[in-house]
């Protein structure tokens, strides 16, 4: 009787172990990506994912981009010797750009792959008395299986012998599923606050009033949002 139940108990602890090591990953709300050691850098591209971890497809996502940079070499490592909020660092390379580090959008057919941000980030400004010129693409994805990428493509600092390069010290790309695609500001509640907020997007014709996410801002986002949002969730 012990052998046959020690023969039993091996053969389930066998069965359990198998199915560890071969279950699909579990999809979650949320994800993560690591970005500590991506680079600005001349003629660089730079990627990285969060697989193994994946996100489940929703009707809505939110991302945000976020983290400290520290110039590793020339000009950039005197203008930010220490770690410096990636916010701070673009703003300085090219007004207006950390706006794009977080948002959300709309991706009404439920289905995967989705682009959640796709920006391209310009400009010219003077450290220590040079004119240097920036330009980058960043971009968050989520592939067919739901793992999360981010990337930093087409970068150009210039005149790039002089400038050097920077990297993150440390920081995330977090992407997040929301319930409801009337949810605006992606804080879990449909409220007047979303109504307000799409309102004024659309009315300053924002890529982020871009409720069916066509590529254009359109009285017919406006009337699939005012349905959305009557509907509730």
């Amino acid at each position: 009787m012990w052998i046959r139940t020690h023969k039993l108990s091996l053969l389930t602890l066998t069965l359990i172990v198998s199915c560890l090591f071969t279950a699909p990953a579990r999809a979650d709300e949320t994800v993560t990506i690591n970005l500590t050691g991506v680079k600005f850098q001349n003629n660089s591209n730079q990627s990285r994912t969060s697989a193994p971890a994946k996100v489940d497809a929703a009707r809505r996502y939110a991302y945000a981009v976020d983290g400290m940079v520290k110039g590793d070499s020339g000009l950039l490592a005197i203008a930010f010797p220490s770690p410096t909020p990636l916010a701070t660092v673009l703003e300085t390379l090219s007004p207006g750009s950390s706006a794009a580090l977080k948002g959300g959008i709309n991706n009404l057919p439920g289905t995967l792959p989705v682009t959640l941000l796709h920006q391209m980030q310009s400009g010219s400004t003077d450290i220590g008395g040079l004119t240097v010129d920036f330009a980058a693409t960043l971009q968050v994805d989520l592939d067919a299986k739901g793992y999360a990428s981010f990337s930093i493509t087409g970068v150009t600092l210039s005149p790039s012998f002089l400038v050097g390069s920077a990297s993150f010290t440390s920081g995330t790309a977090i992407i997040r599923r929301v319930l409801c695609p009337a949810d605006f500001n992606t804080d879990g509640f449909v409220t007047g606050d979303d109504y307000d907020l799409f309102v004024d997007a659309f009315a300053a014709g924002s890529q982020a009033a871009d409720y069916n996410a066509d590529g254009f801002v359109t009285g017919d986002d406006f009337d699939f949002f005012v349905d959305a949002f009557a509907a509730g969730c």
